[in-house]
């Protein structure tokens, strides 16, 4: 029986977020445009990985009209790839970036792929949650036979079964926009984030517009509940808010690192 290939991630670079609203700096771009914003700065980095890579797999929620017709390949073709580069799409509600990881990364242990470049994709300002419709969000019978708790509800759940008060959460939430605004001031995603430019003038977003400066739990105290739970979630702590953005990662395995003299000869 052979042994699994070991799997390597190579690089990953993603885009700013942006917010996820008409106002945010991102709401005149594509997903088309962002993701293969990506895949060109990934050429720019290793230029022959545009006629190397095997396959592109893109987790995406809501997979319709701007997001849909199997985005992954469009965004190929946009990038210059070459025309047999597939695209392959994952959906798993929120889990779909890391999935399209996973899958990526299960391929390439089996021997399937050499190289696989994978990440998500999802702009909530243009396509709305569950806007693609399905029983989840239209089947009245199934919604009513089914108990469906939402993700800030179901945060304010596990918050209370676990004995964590609003204090608690609320310092938690502080600490992390601290620890981003801190990332951000020395210069630790400066190789990982892909300024997003408009026609190759000056960025229209080159950080993430969710992070704050000064925030203190002082701040969230004057944030109401954001559902008619326990009261412990606040728009505050609820994952930083509506985002948008794109994420790659590029996968290699052990197999071809030899010939590739740490992998950079092959890119």
């Amino acid at each position: 029986m052979h042994s699994l290939a070991e799997v390597f991630i190579y690089d990953a670079i993603r885009t700013p977020r942006g917010r996820g609203k008409p106002t945010g700096k991102l709401h005149t771009q594509t997903p088309l445009s962002l993701v293969s914003s990506l895949l060109k700065e990934l050429s720019r980095r290793y230029p022959r990985i545009d006629q190397t890579t095997d396959e592109i797999i893109l987790g995406c929620c809501e997979q319709f009209n701007d997001q849909g017709g199997n985005l992954a390949r469009s965004s190929a073709l946009e990038a210059g790839y070459r025309v047999t580069t597939p695209g392959f799409m994952v959906s798993r509600f929120c889990g779909s970036g890391l999935d399209a990881v996973n899958t990526a990364a299960a391929k390439l242990m089996a021997g399937q792929a050499d190289l696989i470049v994978a990440g998500g994709v999802e702009m909530l300002s243009l396509v709305s949650i569950f806007g693609s419709g399905g029983p989840m969000s239209s089947d009245v019978s199934f919604k009513d036979a089914v108990v469906q708790i939402p993700q800030g509800l179901s945060a304010d759940l596990i918050a209370t079964l676990y004995g964590y008060s609003r204090s608690d959460v609320d310092a938690l939430g502080a600490a992390s926009q601290q620890r981003a605004n801190a990332a951000w001031a020395k210069g630790w995603f400066n190789n990982s984030v892909v300024p997003i430019r408009n026609g190759g003038k000056d960025p229209i977003l080159a950080t993430d517009e969710l992070v704050r400066e000064n925030v203190t739990t002082e701040v969230w105290r004057n944030y109401h509940q954001l559902s008619n739970g326990p009261g412990k979630i606040t728009a505050s702590t609820s994952d930083f808010g509506i985002r948008r953005s794109q994420e790659f990662v590029t996968f290699i395995t052990l197999e071809i690192l030899p010939g590739l003299r740490m992998a950079r000869q092959w890119c």
